[in-house]
């Protein structure tokens, strides 16, 4: 199987609006070594998520749309809060496409942020909201 991941540079911005960088996970296995930098990372498959999620103890999982406005707005936020808070992991969920992930973690309603500390759900936020509510939720994290 394939160990890579690979940085995209620029990212669906002209299609979607999402942000310029983020990481593409591609059959990561268990024993991978797993770096992300700062980065957000898009979720490409249930295993990857779990494997990302087994792998820190501080995790942000934002689940959104492509077709979602208010999710395209908390996209940006996500990315700057990686860079900002590197000692955070940041997974993008794709909801439509990763159903199995959206109905194990009962996500109803896009964009929904989870935040996890080590490996239980620490906060919630449903809908969409400021960057600054976002970040005190972060920093809960830390």
């Amino acid at each position: 199987m394939k160990k890579t991941i690979l940085c995209m540079l620029f990212m669906l911005s002209c299609v979607c609006g999402f942000a310029q960088s983020a990481f593409y996970a591609d059959d990561i296995n268990a024993g991978s070594t797993l770096s992300y930098n700062g980065a957000v990372v898009e979720v490409d498959s249930k295993q990857t998520f779990d494997v990302y999620m087994g792998s820190t103890d501080k995790v942000v999982v934002f689940f959104y749309t492509e077709w979602c406005g208010p999710c395209r707005m908390m996209s940006v936020f996500c990315e700057e809060l990686a860079s900002r808070y590197p000692e955070i992991l940041f997974l993008m969920v794709d909801a439509e496409k990763l159903e199995d992930i959206a109905q194990e973690y009962r996500i109803r309603t896009v964009p929904t942020v989870l935040g996890f500390y080590k490996h239980n759900s620490s906060w919630q936020i449903v809908g969409g909201c400021s960057k600054s509510k976002l970040e005190n939720h972060v920093q809960l994290l830390l």
